[in-house]
């Protein structure tokens, strides 16, 4: 597999949050023989991880991901609860799904400088 990190910091704009896919990889990549593809099932532990614990964060948050709002009633369809409970869970979403587009983004990538390489051989 290619340097990852070398790609992930080439393409930065490319991808939502470069610097959580990088540490993201780096806590659930095990050995040499591990694969992106692997990866897929530790994806909502990890963005469970980025969800904020104390009120203050989780309404600063939120308030600042307008993407966020919404995401558990569109994923899950009706929903009654507190209102940080929703708000916890929009965010949750929101992480997991930025996630997800940056890890597929990245796959993409590494594919291409494979078939890059294997066009120069």
């Amino acid at each position: 597999m290619l340097d990852y990190k070398k790609i992930i910091e080439e393409n930065s704009g490319d991808f939502n949050d470069g610097e959580n896919l990088e540490d993201f990889i780096n806590c659930y990549l095990i050995g040499e023989s591990s694969e992106l593809d692997d990866l897929d099932d530790n994806l909502s532990e990890y963005a469970d991880g980025l969800v904020p614990v104390y009120y203050n964060e989780i309404i600063k948050e939120w308030t600042e991901n307008t993407d966020a709002r919404g995401l558990t009633q569109e994923i899950q369809g009706e929903t009654d609860g507190d209102v940080y409970g929703i708000m916890t869970s929009d965010l949750f979403f929101y992480y997991e799904q930025q996630l997800r587009e940056d890890l597929e983004k990245l796959k993409e990538l590494i594919e291409d400088q494979d078939e890059e390489e294997e066009a120069k051989q």
